[in-house]
């Protein structure tokens, strides 16, 4: 191969992977419209938000990033996070890397029809919630229902 036709290839090259990493970085509004999850979710969509029916609220930031809101009432959030990027780990769930308040957040999401529970969460390195359940309060992560 020629410096010219090498030349070339790693120009094709960088390009391609420059359209990669893109395509990666639209993932997190991607996946999650792929897995259903923007809108509202709660375990009981009939009742009101509330402290005993939270509402958890998945919405596009850009074309890139969403935003998860804990909300506790009609205008109080008791957490916000910024999902940065997402992949899906597997046909039913996603693994998200974002923000919280200067924290970095990883945490998986599983999916099931129209509803979904987090199966882990760590924030700053340390790991909160796995398998379902979030180990320091001993309460399994309840499967929450998609609102239309």
């Amino acid at each position: 191969m020629t410096s010219t036709a090498a030349s070339r290839a790693l120009g094709a090259a960088c390009i391609l992977l420059g359209a990669t990493a893109a395509a990666h970085a639209q993932s997190a509004k991607a996946d999650f419209e792929k897995l259903g999850l923007m809108g509202t979710h709660t375990l009981d969509c009939s009742q009101p938000v509330s402290e005993s029916n939270g509402y958890i609220i998945y919405r596009a930031l850009d074309a890139t990033r969403v935003q998860r809101d804990t909300m506790t009432g009609p205008t109080t959030r008791m957490f916000v996070s910024i999902a940065e990027s997402a992949s899906a780990t597997a046909p039913n769930q996603v693994t998200v890397t974002g923000t919280s308040d200067g924290k970095k957040l990883v945490y998986t999401i599983k999916v099931d029809g129209q509803k979904h529970r987090v199966w882990t969460w760590t924030e700053d390195g340390v790991k909160s919630v796995e398998n379902g359940v979030w180990t320091e309060q001993k309460y399994e992560m309840p499967w929450l229902n998609k609102c239309s």
